[in-house]
């Protein structure tokens, strides 16, 4: 049996694993959401 650490600022999303995180205030306005997300 495995065991698994979680990570932080990461979520899995049907197997796979993305790492989030927050826009600072000062660049929200250059960007459509106040996160970004890329998958691993």
């Amino acid at each position: 049996m495995a065991a698994y650490k979680s990570a932080p600022h990461t979520f899995t999303k049907d197997g796979v694993f993305y790492l989030v995180r927050r826009i600072p205030l000062e660049l929200q306005r250059h960007y459509t959401s106040k996160k970004i997300a890329y998958s691993l």
